[in-house]
């Protein structure tokens, strides 16, 4: 692990964080600061210490203020010459207002009740915490990231009411050690954890949009709740932290999200980084998108009317709008619909065998703009070629209702109902484009009704690729019969496969990680319920280790959290999240990365891809310091003898004023930061 420090310095209310890659030299550095302000400047300094005894604080501010070796000092084996420094620091020591508490595993509501006290008995000048991670947040956090994120920004509402600086310690992994560059000073990015820019974010109004264009907004998301709930939650900061290397993690349900390495997404053992998953890990993603609060509402025909003509229409620029079909229903809805809410003229003209076309003119000119080409136009697909088409995204902000009436016209169209033929094969609901994005719209607003759907592709020869997106599975198919329907010439082919589905629900589509398992195994042996007492509980025939060896289904988990009467799997078997599977991960070079931070949940769906709150402690900080020694990462023969013991001090983020590296001398044998000049001279 990376030590890495929240430090808050130089100015009342200010939190501010450090990053050391050397064990140890964080608190050396943090307990420097607390010599200087209580010997030096006459500070009161309270210092917090949950990983260290304040014997070892004491012998540690000793020994760097009395410039005697820390080592010689710990084994008793004193010089005659380091007696009188040691008398001399502990007097200075003694005068020095430097209170320290050794209280193991505080809150932040016992760090705060402290700094209060003193201040009112004492007075106060700044605070010392070492570290964040040995504190302790609300119990019912989901993991330990959600908890430091509350604890940083508790720290920073701390820092503010009392007026005091606040140096808090934390650690951040070792990412910086595995560049494939030599270069390992530590730089701002380094603490970030990013996505690109193309990321769809779900709003709270049901719209999906980039990040990109969401930047310096704090909307509402979609979050996901520590019981695995779907959830509205404010937003805080969206900023885009700059150019990063980025790689895409393609799933099997087609869903695609590009991301640093280090963020974080849900896997089955909880948050993992990008680069710590694999192909065949399995990832959170929505099961279920929740209907607006507050839907949108337009006439039932307009709905029709838009999913009709972005399946077989074509509203390109200068030329006329038309809808081509073979299907009378089809052709005779657009005709209604166009002439009862735009006003406009529909003439048909025949094609061949039942294939006809219809021209809608009456919408105005390119000057004035009139009926439907005005409306496509305010819904902002006017003009989109077939690879281009999308679902405006006007209309995730309609009711679940009007989507699958969207849906059952737009399925009339290029989609597909199709019985097994023969008894063979399974039965297929799809539907076809050769727009990436429009397949990718037609998936999210199939969330919307609870239904997880999969795109796929395929090329022949030199044609644009066509893009499917699929509902497999009987229980899926189910919904989608009840919830969207049928219109047209579809109506015959889901009357057909209606009756063939089976009213068994198919357990192998929506299954949970047999990580799962692991909690069921654990909570028997804890109870000491036997494998083959188990099976006897639930009515089932004894197979051994059998039970175990596969991906469980929701009911079966279920069954096991009322046996064991564990609210966890409970909340496991019944949350609002499908297990995907990664497919690929594969660089993607490099490009503009964003950030979101959603206090509470800590976490937002990426087009329904569980992601993690990003920069929370970044976010916090004031000013961002990071300590560097380059002789940790070189050999002794590659460094100048000027550069011995050489550490920089990087301010990488400074709120108000500029951002700077200062090199100092680390001496080793006092674990002291001090200033290069001085210190360059050899101790005497």
């Amino acid at each position: 692990m990376i030590d890495t420090q929240c430090i808050s310095v130089t100015h009342p209310s200010g939190l501010y964080i450090t990053d050391d890659y050397i064990v140890t030299h964080n608190t050396a550095f943090a307990l420097n600061v607390a010599k200087y302000a209580g010997i030096e400047l006459k500070k009161k300094v309270l210092v917090l210490s949950l990983e260290m005894s304040r014997e070892q604080v004491v012998q540690r501010l000793l020994c760097a203020e009395a410039r005697v070796d820390s080592h010689r000092v710990r084994t008793g084996y004193l010089e005659p010459k380091d007696w009188p420094r040691l008398t001399n620091a502990a007097g200075r020591l003694a005068e020095a207002p430097i209170f320290i508490d050794d209280t193991a595993g505080l809150t932040v509501l016992e760090a705060r009740a402290k700094a209060r006290r003193m201040k009112a008995e004492h007075g106060l000048d700044l605070v010392l915490i070492d570290y964040i991670q040995l504190m302790r947040g609300r119990a019912s956090m989901e993991n330990r990231q959600q908890e430091i994120s509350e604890i940083s920004r508790a720290l920073k509402a701390m820092a503010k009411e009392l007026r005091v600086p606040v140096v808090g310690l934390s650690q951040l992994s070792r990412a910086v050690e595995t560049r494939p560059t030599r270069e390992h000073r530590p730089q701002l990015s380094d603490l970030r954890e990013c996505v690109a820019g193309e990321t769809l974010v779900v709003l709270g109004d049901g719209r999906r949009l980039p990040i990109r264009e969401l930047v310096g907004t704090a909307p509402e998301v979609l979050a996901v709740s520590p019981d695995g709930k779907i959830v509205t939650a404010k937003s805080e900061k969206i900023w885009l932290v700059g150019v990063r290397t980025v790689f895409s993690l393609r799933l099997a349900s087609g869903r695609v999200i590009g991301a640093t390495d280090r963020h974080r997404l849900l896997a089955a053992r909880g948050w993992r980084t990008v680069s710590e998953l694999s192909v065949g890990d399995r990832l959170g993603i929505a099961r279920r998108l929740p209907e607006p609060a507050f839907p949108d509402s337009w006439t039932d025909l307009r709905v029709a009317l838009l999913g009709q003509l972005i399946g077989d229409g074509s509203y390109l620029i200068h030329q006329p709008l038309r809808h081509t079909t073979s299907s009378m229903e089809n052709s005779r809805i657009v005709a209604e619909a166009a002439r009862e809410e735009f006003g406009c003229d529909v003439k048909r003209y025949a094609g061949r065998g039942s294939w006809h076309q219809l021209l809608i003119s009456g919408n105005g000119n390119p000057w004035h703009p009139d009926g439907l080409n005005r409306w496509f136009r305010e819904l902002g697909i006017f003009g989109q070629r077939s690879y281009e088409k999308r679902v405006p995204e006007a209309v995730f902000r309609l009711s679940n209702r009007q989507i699958a009436l969207l849906l059952r016209h737009l399925w009339a169209t290029d989609g597909t109902i199709a019985p097994r033929a023969n008894g063979t094969g399974s039965h297929s609901v799809s539907y076809s484009t050769n727009s990436p994005g429009l397949a990718s719209d037609v998936a999210a607003l199939l969330l919307r009704l609870g239904i997880v759907a999969r795109i796929s592709s395929a090329k022949k020869g030199n044609y644009r690729p066509s893009f499917f997106v699929t509902v497999s599975g009987a229980t899926d198919q189910h919904c989608f019969l009840e919830a969207v329907g049928a219109f047209g010439p579809r109506v015959p082919q889901a009357e057909r496969l209606r009756a063939l589905l089976s009213p068994r629900t198919n357990t192998n589509v929506d299954t949970l990680p047999a990580e799962d398992f692991e909690r069921v195994r654990e909570l028997m042996r804890a109870r000491g319920i036997s494998t083959r007492r188990m099976a006897a509980l639930r009515g089932t025939a004894y197979g051994g280790s059998a039970h175990f060896k596969f991906a469980p289904s929701r009911p079966l988990l279920a069954e096991y959290a009322e046996i064991l009467r564990d609210e966890e799997l409970y909340a496991r078997a019944t949350s609002d999240l499908f297990w995907d599977r990664i497919v690929a991960i594969q660089p993607e070079g490099e490009e503009e990365v964003f950030d979101l931070t959603v206090p509470g949940p800590a976490c937002w769906l990426a087009d329904g891809i569980v992601s993690h709150n990003s920069g929370a402690l970044e976010q916090d900080a004031d000013l961002i310091i990071f300590l560097y020694r380059p002789e940790r990462y070189k050999e002794t023969s590659e460094i100048p003898p000027d550069q011995q013991n050489l550490a920089e001090v990087i301010v990488g983020k400074q709120r108000n004023g500029p951002t700077d590296t200062v090199r100092l001398t680390f001496i080793p044998q006092y674990a002291s930061f001090e200033n290069r000049v001085e210190s360059d001279r050899q101790p005497y």
